[in-house]
């Protein structure tokens, strides 16, 4: 009896990271956080997200297993002899065997060498090339402090970029276990779901549903600040979830739907296909295709009723490259002879086109009202002042807000935002500098998108292409934290699936 106990303890020690990882990609979405106001929490008498400090539940996860995984390194833990299965950059399944000396003996100095190490081992192997160029990006944001005005932001934004860094690192490291992979993907396409969930009950119900204790917004029809459409006479709320906006869950929510998609295709791919070059077995292969197709519908469902327009183009975007890189593979699918499941699945994708044209393109005018973009144009122009005035450096991580106010100080309060655009925002807070060490590690990143590759790989390049199409109109992937992990994960899982296990770096 305690040998077993003692089994299952020592199993739980082995896996603790791949435990809370899985937990995170479940549940990372919960708005559930401690806020720590500041001298400017409250700008012009109302509370401003930009200028307040948080300690969120992601943060506590991603911190344990930081934690966790250092402790480990440092007792000579960190690399241990284990086998296990990866899938290919061809979409094969491959071993991996990860044997090295390690020692039980507890020689903090050498094994403080080798944790660092190993966390450059360990970036090189997720980033490979771009390594170079993301660390650079983060010394440049760091060296940013100086020059900001208000530097407790400051601190706490590049903070948040280490953390996440480092965490999306470890996350790849421990993810390349087959099991442990397929695992993570249901855990966050069950967050998905559980989000879609929540989103669609609050639209029918016109209001929150009363889960405050899991970070849902307090939202109704009445309540002023909040995201509403005008429709059939009367106001009506979007979608939250437990999002602080509409607009970062419709950005979340094409992560699932493009797993879905690809894992759809792809097993009709086999199927159909006779070549041996296909590859059989699929990343989700242990969830019958009924399941997911309910999933999609019900997730596409609440991504609909987010009515984010920058969502819906991104991801009509990404699904015409999805399409465009596998344009072999669908064509043989639907065209003749053409069986009763082609024909099902060609009508699905034509009606999912057609309801996001609708969507697009509505017949009452009060959901084409361009109010929303109207309203943003002053923060366009406060960004190009701005980046004249400070054209090289920028004014400092996480101060475009805070400059604003300092500038314009009698403003209603609700109008001190960041400008909707992450490049624009960049490029104000950390110069032409920073921009561009930005856009080169995501271009490298993506550089062989247009290359031939199998499904899975080929939806997350497609994924970061709907992320930067969302950019041009939205600021949540770079300041709001939900939104800064929600671009990270996707670039870790695109590396994560290029990787081969027998490379070395």
């Amino acid at each position: 009896m305690k040998r077993s106990l003692g089994n299952k303890i020592s199993w739980l020690w082995q896996n603790a990271e791949k435990i809370l990882i899985v937990v995170f990609l479940a549940t990372f979405t919960l708005n559930i956080r401690k806020i720590f106001l500041t001298p400017y929490s409250y700008l012009n008498g109302e509370f401003n997200e930009y200028t307040t400090l948080s300690f969120s539940w992601a943060d506590l996860l991603m911190l344990a297993v930081i934690l966790i995984y250092t402790i480990k390194w440092l007792l000579g833990q960190g690399e241990t002899a284990e086998v296990g299965e990866i899938q290919g950059s061809n979409g094969s399944i491959k071993q991996y065997n990860n044997n090295s000396n390690k020692s039980s003996t507890l020689r903090f100095p050498r094994n403080v060498s080798r944790l660092f190490e190993a966390i450059n081992k360990h970036l090189c192997q997720v980033f490979k090339y771009e390594t170079f160029l993301l660390v650079l990006f983060l010394v440049w944001a760091l060296l940013s402090i100086s020059w900001s005005v208000y530097k407790p932001i400051a601190i706490y934004r590049i903070a948040n970029l280490l953390v996440i860094v480092a965490f999306v690192s470890i996350l790849a490291v421990n993810l390349k276990d087959k099991k442990w992979l397929k695992v993570a993907f249901f855990a966050l396409l069950l967050n998905g779901v559980l989000q879609s969930a929540l989103g669609i009950a609050q639209f029918v119900n016109n209001s929150s549903i009363g889960l405050h204790f899991l970070g849902e917004s307090i939202v109704s029809q009445n309540l002023p600040g909040v995201a509403k459409i005008l429709g059939f006479g009367e106001r009506h709320i979007r979608a939250y979830g437990t999002f602080p906006h509409p607009n970062i869950l419709a950005g979340f929510l094409i992560i699932p739907i493009f797993i879905i998609v690809s894992e759809l295709l792809k097993r009709i791919v086999e199927k159909t296909s006779t070549s041996k070059k296909v590859a059989r077995g699929t990343i989700l292969a242990g969830i019958p295709a009924g399941f997911l197709a309910i999933a999609l519908c019900f997730i596409l469902a609440c991504f609909i009723l987010t009515f984010s327009r920058s969502a819906l183009l991104g991801l009509g975007i990404g699904l015409l490259a999805l399409f465009w890189l596998n344009f072999d593979s669908i064509i043989s699918v639907l065209t003749p002879p053409r069986s009763k499941r082609r024909f099902l699945f060609a009508l699905l994708m034509v009606f999912i086109i057609l309801s996001l044209v609708v969507f697009w393109f509505p017949a009452r005018k009060d959901l084409l009202s361009l109010k929303s973009l109207d309203e943003r144009n002053p923060y366009l122009n406060v960004a190009r002042g701005t980046i004249l005035e400070h054209p090289i450096v920028g004014v400092g991580i996480g101060q475009f807000v805070f400059n604003e106010f300092l500038k314009y100080s009698n403003l209603e309060g609700w109008q001190y935002q960041p400008v909707h655009n992450v490049y624009f925002l960049v490029a104000s807070e950390l110069g032409a500098i920073g921009l561009i060490l930005l856009l080169l590690f995501i271009l490298f990143t993506i550089q062989k998108g247009i290359a031939k590759s199998n499904l899975t790989a080929g939806s997350f390049y497609c994924i970061i292409i709907s992320f930067l199409v969302i950019a041009l109109f939205d600021h949540y992937f770079w300041d709001i934290k939900i939104g800064m992990i929600t671009f990270a994960l996707a670039i870790v899982f695109l590396r994560l699936f290029k990787v081969e296990p027998a490379e070395k770096n």
